[in-house]
């Protein structure tokens, strides 16, 4: 990321959304060290899909709560969505492709809610590909590779909510 960045390919992120899953809250603590992001919002809607297998899980509620404790630049805006309750019963559901390309496609509404143009968001394949395959309009996008970085600018119009402009940058 820092060489892309160096090299003037892309602005530097200010702003961070992340998945409440262990692997990426970690990749995002180790990139906050590294930049200037001022702060990692924990959006429960960039997790990976609901399989019912361990790794699909979140950490306990009362883990994400510390890890906002101990570092400030953590975030989480919802909590409710990450309650003990909510996350007892999505583990009973299993998501299908489609159901997580419905989910991926909130992304326009969580862009949105940011304050910063330059975002970095740190979530797993499966999501990042059905994101790409749905809301960016990538239909042949293949599966991301372990820690890959994909730049895009992206336009949207706000009226009717679609993709105007998609560039891939990286």
């Amino acid at each position: 990321l820092q060489e892309i960045i160096d090299e003037g390919i892309i602005p530097p992120p200010t702003e961070a959304m992340c998945s409440p899953l262990s692997r990426c809250l970690e990749t995002t603590k180790i990139l906050l060290e590294n930049t200037n992001i001022m702060s990692a919002h924990i959006r429960p809607e960039l997790a990976e899909r609901k399989t019912q297998l361990p790794p699909d899980t979140p950490p306990p509620h009362e883990e994400l709560l510390r890890i906002t404790r101990e570092d400030d630049r953590f975030v989480v805006n919802h909590i409710e969505e990450l309650s003990p309750e909510k996350a007892d019963a999505e583990a009973r559901m299993r998501e299908s492709k489609e159901m997580l390309r419905k989910r991926a496609g909130q992304m326009f509404d969580l862009l949105m809610e940011m304050e910063h143009r330059h975002v970095l968001v740190v979530s797993h394949k499966g999501f990042l590909r059905e994101l790409e395959r749905g809301l960016l309009e990538i239909p042949d996008s293949p599966l991301f590779r372990n820690c890959e970085l994909r730049v895009y600018r992206v336009i949207f119009t706000r009226g009717d909510r679609s993709l105007f402009h998609l560039e891939r940058l990286h």
